[in-house]
């Protein structure tokens, strides 16, 4: 009897595999700790991970509106 290998899945983060996560953070560009908060919070999937770091430097980089004014016109003279 031959036993197959046990196959990694190619598209979800396992965190206990120190080779992957360093990998991975030296490829988003996050600190070990940003990491694991992203998996807790979206799963443990590479592209929801990466989808949400760059929606969040999305946010960040995304220029503060300035408030508007509105401009009462000012009445015209009407000759009489």
């Amino acid at each position: 009897m031959r036993r197959g290998r046990h196959l990694t899945t190619r598209n979800r983060i396992d965190l206990k595999d120190a080779g992957q996560t360093r990998s991975l953070k030296r490829r988003l560009g996050i600190s070990d700790d940003d990491l694991h908060r992203l998996v807790a919070k979206v799963g443990n999937s590479i592209s929801a991970v990466a989808k949400e770091i760059e929606l969040a430097k999305a946010m960040s980089t995304k220029p503060a509106s300035a408030p508007v004014e509105a401009v009462q016109p000012e009445p015209m003279a009407v000759p009489v």
